[in-house]
C-alpha cells in the first residue's frame, strides 16, 4: 500500500508541472518500451502483439497500464544484487511516467524528433560464425500442455573450435519457451537423450547453457571447445497456441580462439525426497564451499509444479550474504536464462548455496488448477518434482 501511495503521489507531482514537462510518448513513453519490452514485443518476437509504434502503444494502454503497476511483465519475476539478467522490469519512476502518460492523455508531441522504427527479429549477439538448422520439418503440436523436444545438430567442424556465445532465432516466436543446448561428443550416438537431457535431472558436465526470449545470449569469458565430431543438442520447450506451426529454428554460435580454459558447471540439490502433504512452505537447500577463486556466469534451475521460489545466496565466511539470483514466482512452462553480461569473482572459502521452496498444500498459485494433497516424491515422472540447480563457472 505504502509503494502504491507514493507512485500515485509521484503522478500527482507529474500532473501539477508546466506544459514543457509533460509527458509525452516520443520523448519519454518510446525510451521506456525499447528499452524494457521490445525484446518480447518487437515484430517476430515472442510477444504476443507488437509494441513498435505510437498507435500500437496507444491502442494496448490500459492493458499495458495494468500489467505495469501489477508488475505481471516480465512473466518470471528474476532478481540479482549483481547484475540485471533481464531489461524488462520497469523501475518506480517508469511507471509513474506512465501512468502520468495515460491520466494526461497519451500525447505523441509531434514537434520531437520520431523514434527510430524497431529493426525486427535479429540475433543478440554479434553476427554468428555458423547457422545450424535441423535437418527434419516438424510442426509444433497444436494443443495440449507444453513439451520438449530434442534435436542434434551438426556444425560439421573441420578442426576444434572454442564456442564462446550462442543465440536462437525461432521460426514461430510465440510457441518458444526456452531452449537448452549441450554437447554430444564423436561416438555417443543416443548420449544426448539418455544421459544429458534425463527426466531425473541434466548432465551438467555436458552442458552448454540456456536460452529464453526476451533474455541476452548465452555466452562466456571462456568457452567450450567443440572436436571435428562433436554436435550439439538442442531441447526446446514449445507451448502449443492453438494451431499447428513450424517448429523450426536457427542456432547462431560464435566461436573464439582456442583456450585451455573450459567453462565447468556444478550440479546442487538431490535425487531423492519426498514432499510431505500440508500446509506450508518447505525449502529444501544445498551449498558448495569453493575450494579455490572462481567466477560465477549463470544458472539453471530445474524444478516442477510444485516450487514456488529459487534462490542462488553467496555467503561469506563472515555470514554475510548477498543473494545471487532470486525467481519469485517460478513458473515450470515460463523458465528464463540466468545468466549475467559478465562473470563475478567469488573468493576461496565462500559457500555457494541453493534454495527451493515447494508447496504440497493443495492451493493454486499462478493460476493452476488445485493439486491433490498427496506425498510427491523426487524423480523422473512428470508428477514427481526435481531439485536441482546447475551453476555456471568461467
Amino acid at each position: 500500500m505504502t509503494r502504491w501511495l507514493l507512485l500515485c503521489a509521484g503522478a500527482a507531482l507529474l500532473g501539477a508541472s508546466t506544459s514543457d514537462d509533460e509527458v509525452t510518448y516520443r520523448e519519454h513513453i518510446a525510451p521506456i518500451i525499447a528499452r524494457r519490452c521490445l525484446p518480447c514485443h518487437n515484430v517476430g518476437e515472442a510477444g504476443a502483439f507488437p509494441l513498435t509504434n505510437y498507435t500500437e502503444i496507444r491502442r494496448r494502454a490500459s492493458l499495458i497500464r495494468w500489467v505495469v503497476m501489477a508488475g505481471s511483465m516480465p512473466p518470471t519475476k528474476v532478481e540479482s544484487d549483481v547484475h540485471p539478467m533481464t531489461a524488462g522490469y520497469l523501475s518506480d519512476e517508469e511507471k509513474v511516467l506512465f501512468q502520468e502518460w495515460v491520466r494526461t492523455g497519451m500525447k505523441e508531441r509531434v514537434n520531437a524528433p520520431r523514434p527510430a522504427p524497431p529493426a525486427p527479429m535479429a540475433w543478440r549477439m554479434e553476427t554468428p560464425d555458423a547457422r545450424l538448422k535441423p535437418r527434419e520439418k516438424v510442426d509444433v503440436a497444436a494443443e495440449g500442455t507444453p513439451y520438449r523436444r530434442l534435436f542434434v545438430l551438426d556444425p560439421e567442424l573441420t578442426e576444434p573450435k572454442q564456442l564462446a556465445a550462442f543465440d536462437v532465432r525461432p521460426e514461430s516466436p510465440f510457441a518458444v519457451r526456452q531452449a537448452w543446448v549441450a554437447v554430444v561428443r564423436k561416438g555417443d550416438d543416443d548420449f544426448a537423450e539418455t544421459q544429458i537431457f534425463r527426466r531425473e535431472g541434466l548432465d551438467s558436465k555436458a552442458l552448454v547453457g540456456a536460452w529464453a526470449p526476451g533474455y541476452p545470449h548465452w555466452q562466456s569469458e571462456t568457452g567450450i571447445t567443440l572436436q571435428p565430431g562433436d554436435r550439439l543438442a538442442v531441447a526446446v520447450l514449445y507451448q502449443p497456441t492453438g494451431r499447428a506451426e513450424p517448429a523450426g529454428f536457427e542456432l547462431g554460435v560464435r566461436y573464439a580462439s582456442a583456450d585451455t580454459k573450459q567453462v565447468s558447471w556444478v550440479r546442487l540439490g538431490r535425487a531423492e525426497g519426498t514432499l510431505a502433504p500440508g500446509d506450508g512452505v518447505q525449502t529444501l537447500h544445498d551449498e558448495i564451499v569453493l575450494d579455490r577463486d572462481r567466477r560465477l556466469r549463470g544458472f539453471i534451475p530445474e524444478c516442477r509444479e510444485f516450487a514456488r521460489q529459487v534462490r542462488v545466496l553467496a555467503v561469506e565466511p563472515s555470514g554475510k550474504r548477498q543473494t545471487l539470483l532470486r525467481i519469485n514466482a517460478w513458473d515450470v512452462n515460463w523458465i528464463g536464462a540466468y545468466q549475467w553480461p559478465e562473470s563475478i569473482p567469488l573468493a576461496k572459502g565462500m559457500r555457494v548455496r541453493v534454495e527451493i521452496d515447494y508447496d504440497n498444500s493443495g492451493h493454486s498459485a499462478g493460476g493452476r488448477e488445485l493439486l491433490p494433497i498427496d506425498p510427491v516424491k523426487f524423480g523422473p515422472g512428470m508428477k514427481d518434482e526435481l531439485f536441482w540447480v546447475h551453476l555456471q563457472f568461467d
